[in-house]
């Protein structure tokens, strides 16, 4: 080739079937198994009899103030701090901090 001037190649789409593996992720084949979600909230003071006595529309106080974090757990494990909020008349909750 003389100086100066530019070779030129042909590129080739390589299909994916042919390109190196791509790392998968180790935690996909979890991803759609279904997981328990709770949300602690304390009550002291509540004797069995209350506890039985209990009826629609009872309320039960509890030791948290309304702007308090709870646990929240997935199963037995606690993952995060929340709190509850009120959002187009359902009761949510909010992650506050995970733990």
């Amino acid at each position: 080739m003389p100086p100066g001037e530019i070779a030129q190649a042909a590129v080739e789409a390589v299909p994916e079937s042919a390109a190196a593996p791509a790392a998968e992720d180790p935690l996909a084949r979890f991803s759609e198994v279904p997981v328990r979600i709770s949300v602690e909230a304390r009550v002291v003071g509540l004797t069995v009899r209350e506890l039985f006595r209990l009826e629609k529309g009872s309320i039960v106080a509890t030791l948290s103030s309304a702007n308090a974090s709870l646990p929240l757990y997935a199963g037995k494990k606690m993952i995060a701090w929340a709190e509850f909020l009120v959002s187009e008349e359902k009761l949510g909750v909010r992650i506050a901090e995970l733990a």
